[in-house]
């Protein structure tokens, strides 16, 4: 262990690794302390393991699917054996569950290798280890868990010794929250990281919550067959999006057999002799019972703030200034600990800043540039995805800013035709006065994909003329973009007509 660090990082999930790798990048001393997997929740526990499971199912979803394109999988073709089916709609039939776990984790343990021999490749060191923040450094406590076969194994220490360092940089994460409903806390209630570990397929599962993480597992679980409800306490699925992106979705589970209940309210859980799962709300003042196998609670997730109460917070988050330093100097948080966006993409931006800002602390000016945090894109992997960034017409009006709406649907653009896409659309949203792009709200194949380009736009004051002097190729699902501009110039953004 040095004497002093550059840099010492409390946890290794997206901001902390991130940051650590860039400032190792930029030649300062770097540790990082993590007591449980490198990655943190979004590698092991959420964004990676649930993007792997939503491309396997939607895979599945489309090869029961596939007699549309003419592709007979799995069946003789020969009319007299229509009885040799390999693969039908039934779970038990088309999916190995073990298997289909072993993809999951094996993309997960690939992607965690990658991290560690980037921190053996930057000399950062690692310390596998509770962490807590003293007027000294951070303080080491060891932990219950040992490093898997394979996994960097971490640097010896004792504990109650102390990792001193110029700059500190916490990015402890958050976890799961848990509602105060009577019954929340039996057996067959899960979180979303409790989902992720069971080795089985339920057979019928109840979602409380109809935002990003319940929708996201509402689409795959409905994709291998599982019997899915959502029960959603604010009047709609996806509430705080754009409406149509809400209606959309609901309409598109819905063909897909989720049962959806919004504006309703959870007031018990309970466990049956058969280990069934029942849900008791109320909606239109009428009482309702919901029973599945399991039951997972989609509610949020919290920040692991308490572990710092010697810093100021507001409602569990920690408070930084525009330089995401907390109420003590040389002490800085971001990602999920931090009021604001809960996304890996934001919790990598402002490790990056922070890294750039030690360096600078350390005698090394790179020009820490510029975090702007309300430019971050939001995106859901349901199918048709999600992607939104800056403005709806609904938030510009609230602002003040006379805007216009430019739209393009899916079922004009021959890229989605070719590829069946279910409903979906691109808008645009531009100040009518000058045209410069505003938000842009995407549901639609590869929208993630896509968003970073109006991303770049607004960062840059684009206009929407601006952007029509790009020529997109075609077949492709980009040319909504276009579509989508072309309208909004029709409605008058920047003068255009």
């Amino acid at each position: 262990m040095k004497d002093l660090y550059d840099f010492a990082v409390l946890g290794a999930g997206p901001g902390g690794y991130t940051a650590a790798l860039e400032a190792a990048d930029l030649g300062l001393s770097v540790t990082v302390i993590e007591k449980d997997l490198v990655g943190g929740t979004c590698l092991n526990r959420g964004c990676i393991p649930t993007k792997a499971m939503l491309h396997a199912c939607g895979e599945y979803r489309r090869m029961k699917n596939a007699e549309e394109y003419g592709i007979r999988i799995g069946r003789s073709a020969s009319p007299e054996k229509e009885e040799d089916v390999l693969i039908d709609a039934r779970v038990a039939d088309g999916i190995d569950p073990e298997k289909l776990f072993s993809y999951r984790d094996g993309t997960v343990a690939v992607l965690r290798s990658g991290i560690e021999k980037r921190f053996r490749a930057g000399k950062i060191d690692l310390f596998r280890a509770e962490g807590t923040l003293t007027e000294d450094g951070l303080l080491l406590r060891h932990t219950d868990r040992k490093a898997p076969e394979g996994e960097l194994p971490g640097e010896a220490f004792s504990d109650g010794d102390t990792i001193h360092a110029r700059n500190i940089l916490l990015a402890a994460g958050s976890e799961p929250s848990r509602l105060p409903v009577p019954g929340m806390d039996l057996p067959g209630v899960l979180t979303s990281d409790d989902l992720l570990s069971v080795r089985e397929l339920p057979e019928s599962i109840v979602i409380i919550g109809g935002g990003v993480i319940g929708c996201e597992f509402a689409c795959l679980l409905s994709d291998l067959g599982i019997s899915v409800t959502i029960l959603e306490a604010l009047p709609r699925i996806l509430c705080n999006m754009d409406r149509e992106i809400s209606q959309s979705l609901r309409m598109v589970l819905k063909k897909r057999g989720v049962d959806i209940h919004a504006g309703i309210t959870v007031s018990r859980i309970e466990r049956s002799q058969d280990a069934r799962m029942s849900c008791r709300y109320t909606e239109a003042e009428e009482e309702k019972t919901v029973t599945a196998q399991y039951i997972l609670c989609a509610a949020g997730r919290r920040a692991v703030s308490a572990a710092f109460p010697a810093l100021q917070q507001e409602r569990g988050r920690i408070l930084t200034d525009g330089n995401l330093m907390t109420s003590r100097t040389h002490v800085y948080a971001a990602g999920d600990l931090i009021p604001g966006i809960q996304l890996a993409h934001s919790a990598e931006a402002e490790g990056k800043f922070c890294a750039r800002l030690a360096a600078a602390d350390c005698g090394r000016p790179v020009g820490p540039d510029v975090c702007d945090r309300a430019l971050i894109p939001s995106c859901i992997y349901t199918d048709p995805e999600i992607a939104c960034v800056g403005q709806t017409e609904e938030e510009a009006a609230a602002a003040g800013i006379a805007a216009v709406t430019g739209k393009a649907v899916t079922g004009a653009n021959a890229r989605s035709v070719i590829t069946k896409e279910e409903r979906g659309f691109m808008k645009i949203v531009a100040e009518k006065e000058t045209g410069r792009i505003l938000g842009a709200q995407y549901m639609c194949a590869r929208a993630s994909d896509m968003i970073g380009e109006m991303t770049l736009a607004i960062a840059n004051g684009l206009t929407v003329s601006d952007c029509l002097k790009a020529v997109r190729p075609h077949p492709t699902y980009e040319e909504l973009l276009t579509d989508a501009l072309e309208s909004a110039a029709r409605h008058g953004a920047g003068g255009l007509i």
